[in-house]
Parts: structure tokens; C-alpha cells; sequence
């Protein structure tokens, strides 16, 4: 880099005939730019995977929060998915089951509407039949397993940008 201070040139005229009182030239422009355009291109490649590992990383925080209950069904249908956005992604954690709302929220007493009694199954495969469910409390498990994930993925983030760092050091 060099500037007009340091070679001493009193005034430099610029191509639309203005008078430039101070420039500073970038030698070696080209390089860094071909230095970011290969970050660039890393950071893209590596942040596709990053989603991936974000998801696995929530869905994991997830299980290990989500009540196992009667069946586990819960924690087991828990998956993610990357929904693409113009100017990136989306990571989300979703639960299969339909009734994660009232786990999370609570729920107030179940009786049966349209037949005789309620049915489910336990984690052993035994069926039951109750003519009553009791309420429940709110298990916002979700909250419990989102710090956990959180650190994690700002972890691996770094260790993303370290190797763009690393590029653009060179």
C-alpha cells in the first residue's frame, strides 16, 4: 500500500479530472481478493454441513430433555430439517407427535367423548384403557434443551470461522 504522503506527491488528478488531496493505492488487491473468494466458497460448503450438525445437535438436546413417559415416542420422534432461505437456511427441531403442545403447555383432565374408555399403549407394549386421564403440569423441555444446544453450536460455529481465518491469513 502506498499513499501520496509518503512519495511526496503534492496533488494527484483523478480520471474525472477532480483533484485527489489524498489517495492511498492497495497493492495486491488481487490477492485478497481471490483469498476471500476461497473463504467465501469454504464458509458456503462448510455452513451447508453446519447445518446438518446444528440439527443433529438440537435434536439430541431435545431427546435427552423430552419426557420418556409411557412410550418414549416422544423423544424418539424428534428429527430436524433445513428449510432453505434466499439468503441462507433454516435450521428447525420438530416433534412428530401431535400431542407435544399439551407436554409442553399442559393440559387439563381427558375423558373419553366418542367411546367407552381411553386407550394407549406403554413403552412394554401393554395396552391400557382408563376412563379418566388426569391433568398434567408443564414440562417446557424445550427450554431446558435449548442452552445446552446453543453452546454447542456456538462452538462448532467457531470452529468454522477459525478455518475461514485460517484462509485468510495465508
Amino acid at each position: 500500500m502506498a499513499t501520496n504522503g509518503e512519495r511526496g506527491d503534492p496533488v494527484r488528478y483523478g480520471p474525472t479530472g477532480q483533484q485527489s488531496l489524498i489517495y492511498v493505492e492497495f497493492e495486491g488487491a488481487e490477492a485478497v481478493i481471490r483469498k476471500i473468494g476461497r473463504a467465501r466458497g469454504q464458509l458456503t460448503v462448510k455452513s451447508k454441513k453446519m447445518g446438518k450438525e446444528v440439527g443433529n445437535i438440537m435434536v439430541e438436546e431435545l431427546q435427552k430433555e423430552a419426557p420418556k413417559g409411557k412410550s418414549g415416542k416422544l423423544a424418539k420422534n424428534i428429527y430436524s430439517r433445513i428449510i432453505e432461505q434466499p439468503n441462507g437456511f433454516t435450521v428447525e427441531a420438530i416433534s412428530g407427535m401431535y400431542y407435544t403442545k399439551w407436554v409442553i403447555s399442559g393440559r387439563g383432565p381427558v375423558v373419553p367423548i366418542h367411546r367407552q374408555a381411553l386407550r394407549w399403549e406403554t413403552k412394554s407394549g401393554e395396552v391400557v384403557f382408563a376412563k379418566y386421564a388426569g391433568p398434567t403440569k408443564p414440562n417446557p423441555f424445550h427450554q431446558r434443551a435449548w442452552p445446552k444446544a446453543e453452546a454447542k453450536i456456538y462452538r462448532k460455529w467457531g470452529e468454522v470461522l477459525e478455518d475461514v481465518v485460517a484462509i485468510l491469513e495465508e
